[in-house]
């Protein structure tokens, strides 16, 4: 787990306000509702905090569980949550657990309508990066044959030795890194003559044939077009 150390520290934290939490509202009750035997209110209140805290935890562990930056910042939205459960459901909890007056359900029946809504907005938010992390994973799929043909011709510029092949090479090289990113299943037949075309130019370049650089350069250029053409066709 990429970021397993930083939730580390953060359930350190999180045990630490947890058991401090319970330990005030197991020993302590009778000078927050002014009974030694608080009733059914009080403890609907208190285990909706220790739910909140518990529904923290989970919220932050599914977000440092990702595996990378990107989905790290996708879950922010899971964390900012998490804490907006604690400190709701804890401020009206509280209210709730205190012998202020109000109705013994009141607190209670508010709390757990907090909690509820705060349960329902965590699951949409997971929800809603599933969907954008699902569309980034079908997008870098559909950009990775770009990507790898620009690297490869990238490679067989810096190892071109002649000014004119090297000229050759970075046409090449331009040409598909400009191109359009994203490729079509329909797109497969010319996709693979380039793939082709650029191993047989490589090994032209290697060879310092510069003639064959050349032609080879200009009909690699040629169906990067052509491919580039189809690609706005199928959009």
């Amino acid at each position: 787990m990429k970021y397993k150390k930083g939730f580390q520290y953060f359930a350190i934290c999180w045990a630490i306000v947890f058991v401090l939490f319970n330990i005030v509202c197991l020993l302590v009750p009778k000078y927050m509702t002014g009974r030694i035997m608080p009733g059914s209110a009080y403890w609907i209140c208190y285990f909706c905090i220790n739910a909140a805290f518990l529904g923290q935890l989970a919220c932050v562990w599914m977000a440092f569980k990702a595996d990378s930056a990107q989905k790290m910042f996708y879950n922010l939205s899971l964390i900012v949550w998490g804490y907006c459960a604690v400190i709701g459901t804890g401020t009206v909890g509280l209210i709730g657990m205190m012998d202020i007056g109000l109705p013994a359900w009141a607190g209670a029946v508010v709390c757990l309508a907090i909690l509820a809504f705060y349960a329902i907005a965590v699951v949409k938010a997971k929800a809603a990066v599933e969907i954008v992390s699902s569309i980034d994973e079908k997008i870098q799929t559909k950009t990775r044959y770009i990507r790898s043909l620009t690297a490869t011709a990238e490679g067989i510029m810096a190892r071109a030795g002649d000014e004119e092949i090297r000229k050759a090479a970075k046409s090449v090289y331009e040409a598909l890194r400009y191109s359009d990113p994203m490729s079509h299943e329909k797109l497969g037949g010319i996709e693979n003559q380039i793939a082709g075309k650029l191993a047989g130019f490589s090994t032209a370049v290697a060879a310092g044939d510069g003639e064959t650089v050349k032609n080879m350069a200009a009909e690699l250029t040629v169906l990067i077009s052509d491919r580039n053409r189809q690609c706005k066709l199928l959009k």
